[in-house]
């Protein structure tokens, strides 16, 4: 009888180890997602320029820098960076496609709390009738790409994608979608 109580209270005693364990874990798997969220890399697109504004006329070649961001606190490690130009009628969607040999994959690194510029060349130059187009307003100019990079505490982040139209009136180009790799994250885990 002494031992039949003994055991019940052995397995009583390991079953509620087992529960302030099973707690302990996940105290800590929370903490650890405190810990990257508030010190890995996060990148942004700070801004998108042209580097001759408002040259937009036959033979152009549209090149354009743009500043990305690393607010975080660590080094953002292999950020590639793709892009390309699209031409499009105002009202209708940007069809995005990336021609390979011409979008060159640029491949960098970039350190905590710092910025890096990179630049982008039109690949095929405008011709005098689209130059006069965008100008009108007749044809739109997009500028699009992608952004992917990892850091101490993930290889690669989800892709963070934008998409910018040359503005006729500013001679600059305006950021229409900006859609953060790392919100599409945090939007994910906050599911969990």
């Amino acid at each position: 009888m002494i031992m039949a109580i003994c055991t019940i209270a052995i397995a009583y005693y390991a079953f509620i180890q087992s529960d302030i364990t099973s707690q302990q874990a996940q105290i800590s798997d929370r903490q650890t997602r405190i810990l990257e969220f508030q010190q890995r890399a996060y990148v942004t697109i700070a801004k998108i320029e042209p580097i001759d504004p408002a040259k937009i006329q036959g033979g152009s070649l549209v090149p354009t820098e743009m500043t990305i961001t690393n607010a975080g606190h660590n080094p953002a490690i292999g950020l590639q960076i793709k892009t390309d130009f699209a031409q499009g009628l105002p009202g209708q969607p940007v069809k995005r496609t990336y021609r390979e040999a011409e979008s060159p994959t640029s491949v960098i690194s970039i350190g905590a709390a710092s910025n890096v510029f990179t630049s982008s060349v039109l690949q095929v130059p405008l011709t005098g009738e689209q130059a006069k187009a965008i100008r009108s307003g007749d044809l739109l100019l997009y500028f699009y790409g992608e952004l992917t990079y990892g850091d101490a505490f993930q290889a690669r982040y989800p892709p963070m994608t934008f998409l910018a139209q040359w503005s006729r009136f500013t001679g600059r180009w305006v950021i229409l979608e900006l859609e953060e790799g790392n919100d599409k994250r945090q939007q994910a885990k906050t599911a969990d």
